[in-house]
């Protein structure tokens, strides 16, 4: 889990566990979480952990994962088939359809960045999003031993 999230998880569950359900949250409480929330969410980014390009991924949302609500728009990650309706992920080196086999178009395949993007920053996104964060990185280490390895066991009679 990223160390972040579950800094704000802890404090959500801190500062509204003790409130009854059928109870409303008082506004100083709400204050509060989106305080420590802001903070942390400034941390992280701040960090540089995380290249991602938020706002084309989530509606009213910025890079910074600010609300906004002038934003209303979002990038395509996903497009169905033309022919058999089947979603697609958006990649310029998968054309062809999985279930019914149609071969698609460079335009078909393509991601839609809403706002546009030039050609070198979509290849630093896709750079970016193929490489694993830091904090994985570290605690996924590849060892040489196989998957699985025949340990030697004892059998008494």
């Amino acid at each position: 889990m990223v160390p972040e999230y579950d800094a704000v998880a802890r404090k959500a569950i801190e500062l509204i566990g003790p409130i009854p359900l059928e109870d409303s949250v008082p506004d100083a409480t709400v204050r509060e979480f989106i305080e420590f929330s802001n903070s942390i969410k400034k941390i992280a980014v701040d960090s540089n952990r995380f290249n991602f390009r938020w706002d084309g991924l989530l509606r009213y949302y910025d890079v910074c994962l600010n609300y906004s609500e002038e934003k209303t728009f979002k990038d395509k990650f996903a497009r169905q088939c033309s022919s058999c309706a089947s979603w697609l992920v958006l990649r310029p080196d998968w054309k062809k359809c999985y279930s019914c086999g149609k071969e698609r178009t460079d335009e078909e395949a393509a991601i839609t960045w809403n706002p546009p993007l030039a050609v070198d920053e979509v290849k630093a996104l896709v750079r970016a999003s193929d490489a694993k964060p830091a904090a994985r990185r570290e605690k996924e280490q590849i060892t040489d031993a196989p998957a699985f390895a025949t340990l030697p066991r004892e059998v008494s009679v």
